[in-house]
């Protein structure tokens, strides 16, 4: 049996180009798969800000309940960067609607702006909470029972409240849209 020395295999260089493609490939991979977990948890984020409007709205709608039998208004607090408190109103004609710690009762847990390893995510520093196009740097965003009446900051002649997070790493954004009007809470996925 006679080899023929050009055909046993492969060359160093051929080895060489073909690791640089997969690693090329690799490296690619992995940064597409990062950018969609970043999208994901701002996406989360998001959607717990929402969720958490449409709870209150829903315990509004509902009336009287025997875990809050005091509420007058169920409502989210947010705060800049990363405060995001459910409660019931429990102060009986003082304040409607606004959250005060060591008065009201918080439903659950604050809403986490942490998903996973993704610790960057924040309300927007300019514009991340807006009324009528006008940015502040706290709200309460609330429903009053039993009609489920929308106020903000404890007050009804606020119409649109746009809340904004950023990942403050890849700079996207998402927005959670409040309408105290309608009621209509529009989460951007």
């Amino acid at each position: 049996m006679r080899f023929d020395r050009f055909s046993r295999g492969f060359t160093l260089v051929e080895i060489l180009i073909i690791v640089a493609i997969v690693g090329i490939i690799a490296t690619t991979s992995v940064v597409s798969f990062q950018k969609g977990q970043q999208d994901e948890a701002l996406r989360i984020v998001a959607m717990r800000i929402g969720e958490g409007l449409r709870k209150v709205q829903n315990l509004a709608q509902t009336g009287t309940h025997a875990e809050y039998p005091t509420a007058e208004s169920f409502g989210v607090y947010l705060k800049k960067p990363d405060i995001a408190i459910v409660f019931a109103d429990n102060k009986k004609g003082v304040a409607i609607g606004t959250w005060e710690q060591g008065k009201d009762d918080l439903i659950g847990e604050p809403l986490s702006f942490d998903v996973g390893s993704h610790k960057n995510i924040e309300l927007m520093a300019e514009g991340g909470l807006s009324f009528d196009g006008v940015s502040v740097d706290e709200a309460n965003l609330a429903f009053r029972a039993p009609q489920a009446s929308g106020l903000v900051n404890g007050r009804s002649d606020v119409s649109v409240v746009v809340v904004t997070i950023k990942d403050t790493k890849s700079g996207h954004t998402r927005t959670v849209t409040f309408n105290r009007i309608t009621g209509r809470v529009d989460v951007e996925y």
